[in-house]
């Protein structure tokens, strides 16, 4: 990957074979077509609400505050991935390259693969991009169907929250909404330093502020990671850790770490 463009372009490919796009257990790319439907999403998708690429295609994934509506939140999903990579690897998520074998399973349901990459920054990157397809593809969906009801907002886009820096999709019109000043960051001052979870559902957090808390299911065993405020944890069951370096789904309980 050469910049953010190109992996726009590179994430446009899972959306397109998420969203039924093309045929199954085929790279859209092969599609001559492809360029057309890459400049739909990405007319769609980028310069929008308070995270999805709010200063166009070429600056990436950046923003703050409060998510407008669903696909807005999913873009902050994103973000957070994208920034956890960045945190984990010391790698910008831009200059790691991945793959993804694209196939569909018994049922006919469309199927993206991540666990060919060698490398676990690119199968994380590219579990970041799949996570975000798969919501877009459904968003898509249940906006047409005129779903609605989801806690983080509307599934259909709207078109007064096309940024300064993008056009209006409805009326061809320059994009009214101003990222700068409309969507504060509740915590300006916080530096997230560590991050907590399993990608692609791992946040980056203040260490000096919050914890990293995991918990474990007494039935199935099974353990889940939240972060939470300094001294919370112990209210919760949970024990707090941290990742190994390198190796972000290896924890170590911070008492251990502090005591060793």
């Amino acid at each position: 990957m050469g910049g953010a463009d190109d992996t726009f372009r590179t994430l446009a490919v899972m959306m397109a074979y998420a969203g039924g796009w093309g045929s199954d257990s085929q790279n859209p790319t092969a599609n001559s077509d492809f360029d057309t439907e890459l400049q739909r999403l990405e007319d769609k998708y980028t310069n929008y609400g308070c995270y999805c690429w709010i200063d166009g295609v070429d600056n990436g994934v950046i923003g703050g505050g409060k998510v407008r509506d669903f696909t807005d939140f999913q873009c902050k999903e994103l973000y957070r991935c994208y920034k956890c990579v960045n945190i984990d690897y010391s790698s910008n998520y831009t200059e790691v390259n991945y793959s993804a074998d694209l196939t569909v399973d018994d049922d006919g349901n469309r199927i993206i693969d991540c666990s060919v990459n060698a490398q676990s920054d690119a199968e994380n990157i590219c579990e970041c991009d799949k996570r975000f397809a798969e919501k877009i593809a459904l968003s898509e969906s249940d906006c047409s169907m005129g779903i609605g009801g989801h806690p983080k907002g509307d599934y259909c886009m709207d078109e007064n929250l096309r940024t300064v820096t993008g056009q209006r999709l409805d009326n061809g019109a320059a994009g009214s909404f101003d990222s700068r000043n409309m969507c504060e960051k509740a915590f300006p001052d916080h530096n997230k330093d560590k991050c907590c979870g399993i990608y692609p559902n791992r946040n980056p957090y203040d260490s000096a502020a919050q914890d990293c808390c995991e918990t474990t299911d007494p039935t199935t065993g099974n353990k889940s990671y939240k972060k939470l405020q300094i001294g919370k944890c112990e209210d919760f069951g949970g024990r707090v850790v941290v990742s190994e370096a390198g190796n972000p789904h290896s924890y170590f309980a911070l008492l251990d770490m502090i005591t060793n």
